[in-house]
């Protein structure tokens, strides 16, 4: 931020950060600092949760006290994914663990799958008392090629944006019989019925 004043009132002044968190109607002090030659002033803040920062600049002999303007901070929950496969051939199952930062025990994540239509939900997860959770999605012959998968935390309160994992993408490649079957037949058309 900065201030705006009298020459003599914008160097050296005490700025003292604020924070009011969501639900709160109270703010507190979250940091204190000094206003540049030029009257800018400069905070590195993390809060885990959504918000209002505000600054005060405090009066001193010759110069009047002054408020900034309330400025909203969205944070979004932070939500990681991990992937587990043991096979990638189709017919086989991978493990998809979960987090989900701020501790959020007792909500519910999508597991969710992209599709040409876009997201899909594949399962819902209820995290545990650590906010974690795990799944273990099976892919069969018609989901041969690359399989993208996420986890989506859809805010379930005021203290947090949605927050969604990084994408996790791997292959389904064709199982042995498949192949031994691609094999036997070729280019010739075939028809089972």
């Amino acid at each position: 931020g900065s201030i705006a004043a009298d020459p003599g009132c914008i160097a050296g002044r005490s700025v003292t950060l604020q924070w009011q968190p969501a639900g709160s109607s109270a703010f507190s002090d979250v940091a204190t600092g000094t206003t540049a030659a030029d009257g800018s002033f400069t905070f590195v803040q993390t809060q885990p949760h959504t918000g209002r920062y505000g600054a005060t600049i405090l009066a001193d002999a010759s110069c009047l006290a002054s408020t900034t303007n309330q400025a909203l901070v969205t944070v979004r929950a932070m939500v990681d994914a991990a992937l587990v496969a043991g096979s990638n051939e189709a017919g086989s199952c991978v493990e998809v663990s979960t987090s989900v930062l701020p501790e959020r025990p007792g909500q519910i994540v999508e597991l969710q799958r992209r599709t040409r239509q876009g997201w899909r939900l594949i399962e819902p997860l209820t995290l545990d008392s650590a906010s974690q959770a795990l799944a273990s999605p099976c892919f069969a012959s018609d989901d041969v090629g690359v399989v993208r998968l996420r986890v989506r935390w859809v805010a379930q309160d005021a203290l947090n944006a949605t927050g969604t994992s990084p994408v996790l993408a791997f292959e389904v490649s064709k199982a042995p019989w498949m192949l031994a079957i691609d094999n036997a037949i070729g280019t010739r058309r075939v028809s089972v019925a």
